[in-house]
């Protein structure tokens, strides 16, 4: 779904291992404002792209494709996404794809 773009939105579980890699510590910014979350408050890292693989990580031959990265935020996401009703999860926002790898 997300290749074919119907799918613009993908989701991650609020843990500690994706508030690392997709979060930091806020700082003062007057154009951003902090996603508060477990009592700190963080502001999404920037990434102009993802990389999405659709396989086992072991294996050498992976479906995989890079596409744009539009934002992170915090928020509910669609249960014919994937999403359980009423969990909050780090949304990653999806634009253009820009290359498969087969």
């Amino acid at each position: 779904m997300i290749e074919s773009g119907e799918k613009t939105e993908e989701y991650r579980e609020i843990t500690q291992y994706w508030i690392v890699r997709l979060l930091t510590d806020f700082s003062p910014d007057p154009t951003r404002h902090p996603i508060r979350l477990n009592g700190g408050s963080y502001k999404a890292i920037e990434f102009d792209q993802v990389q999405l693989f659709n396989g086992c990580y072991f294996s050498e031959r992976l479906d995989n494709f890079k596409i744009e990265c539009k934002g992170i935020s915090l928020g509910n996401g669609r249960h014919d996404w994937g999403a359980a009703p009423i969990a909050k999860y780090i949304v990653i926002k999806l634009g253009k794809k820009y290359s498969t790898k087969k």
